[in-house]
């Protein structure tokens, strides 16, 4: 997101906690925080889901965590569909090193993020994951 938002946090057990000062990390895959001059890296071992307020719309986050799904996914998704099943969408970005080679280098003085094409997956109840193309000829078929 473009800035520090606000939102909810959801855990397992207890009532919804809100934050003033949110922001989504899409190369490390942590939920970001800051309160009263300090910064929170949140680990997701007791969240459930994550609503951050963008704008006029709501977008929450739900945590598959490894070890209770059987999958090689982890983390944060967002939800973009929620009925019988969610379609849900993983953010990811790379760091790309500046190049400073030579006068014919592309002038890249400078390290930064990209973004990565997103990932769609489809979660079945019970943790049941299947990755999804989002293209015309997959969605025809």
């Amino acid at each position: 997101f473009d800035g520090w938002k606000l939102g909810k946090l959801y855990f397992k057990e207890g009532s919804p906690v809100k934050f003033k000062q949110g922001n989504y990390n899409t190369y490390t895959d942590q939920f970001i925080f800051r309160q009263s001059g300090t910064t929170i890296y949140l680990e997701t071992t007791d969240l459930e889901s994550v609503e951050v307020i963008n704008g006029d719309k709501i977008v929450r986050f739900i945590v598959v965590r490894q070890a209770e799904c059987d999958t090689d996914l982890k983390g944060y998704f967002e939800v973009l569909y929620d009925g019988k099943v969610k379609l849900i969408k993983k953010y990811r970005s790379r760091l790309v090193k500046a190049n400073y080679q030579g006068a014919y280098s592309p002038d890249s003085r400078h390290d930064e993020f990209q973004e990565k094409p997103s990932v769609y997956h489809v979660y079945f109840s019970g943790c049941e994951i299947e990755k999804v193309n989002l293209n015309r000829k997959a969605l025809s078929s």
